[in-house]
């Protein structure tokens, strides 16, 4: 299994290294979309937006968002990252012999799956020091950084799960892409990244409370001394990455079976 993940990862890193313009640009860009967000914080200046208060946060609208946005990251990668790696497998022609080699498919997009966690990890990580360099009152010492880090950690492997799943049903469907990024865009919104979940109203902010992607960046929020720790948010996040892996595992294998059944392992 290591030399498995090695060579991935070497493959990712040859990748990165043959677009470092291409990689340049996204990392600017990063930081050029957090300013929209800095100005309308600006607007509330050293007030509190009532319903961040009401909800036990600090640091006002601005870092509110940062967080969110650092974090969705993870969210957009492993929800759509699987599946985009199978389709190319599958239009390249390589995904039967992919499937039939003694690696297991789960082994490969697991090792994909680590190596966009690192990836992951930077966009975050630039997204934080921007806001930091821009004046975000965040406040981590040894035991948040930790705590960050394995908020991190859980928030990857849970979205892998999420991600194998969409892959086993795509191969099947084929088609379903946009789906995966409409159904990010609205885990982003219910799940409290631009405004706080009581906002949305019921059913929505139920709904929103449900999702673990809110309880992950609850969680991110207070390793950065921005919100307040809550045992649910720590539970709930637990909970869901085991059933995500342990459930996209499954889905994963029995799409590839009745993929392979229907013919659809070949090229498109």
């Amino acid at each position: 299994m290591s030399r498995v993940w090695w060579a991935v990862w070497r493959r990712e890193r040859q990748v990165w290294s043959g677009f470092r313009l291409s990689l340049l640009i996204n990392l600017a860009g990063l930081a050029l979309s957090v300013l929209p967000f800095f100005y309308i914080g600006s607007l509330f200046g050293a007030r509190l937006p009532a319903a961040l208060q009401a909800e036990g946060l600090k640091g006002g609208y601005f870092a509110y968002v940062l967080v969110g946005l650092a974090f969705s990251h993870f969210l957009r990668s492993g929800l759509a990252a699987m599946a985009v790696q199978l389709q190319t497998e599958q239009n390249q022609g390589t995904l039967e012999t992919l499937v039939a080699s003694p690696t297991p498919l789960p082994v490969i997009l697991s090792a994909t799956a680590a190596a966009l966690f690192v990836a992951d990890c930077g966009f975050a990580l630039t997204y934080l020091l921007v806001g930091a360099w821009l004046g975000a009152p965040m406040q981590a010492g040894l035991a948040g950084a930790a705590a960050l880090g394995l908020t991190a950690l859980a928030a990857g492997i849970l979205f892998s799960g999420w991600g194998m799943a969409a892959a086993g049903i795509l191969l099947v469907v084929r088609r379903g892409n946009p789906l995966l990024w409409l159904g990010a865009m609205a885990f982003e919104v219910f799940g409290g990244v631009y405004c706080p979940i009581a906002l949305l109203g019921e059913p929505w902010a139920t709904v929103g409370r449900w999702l673990p992607f809110s309880h992950v960046i609850a969680l991110a929020r207070a390793s950065l001394g921005l919100g307040p720790w809550g045992i649910w948010d720590v539970i709930s996040v637990g909970v869901w990455a085991v059933v995500s892996l342990v459930g996209g595992l499954l889905v994963l294998r029995l799409g590839v079976e009745r993929a392979r059944d229907m013919g659809r392992l070949q090229t498109r």
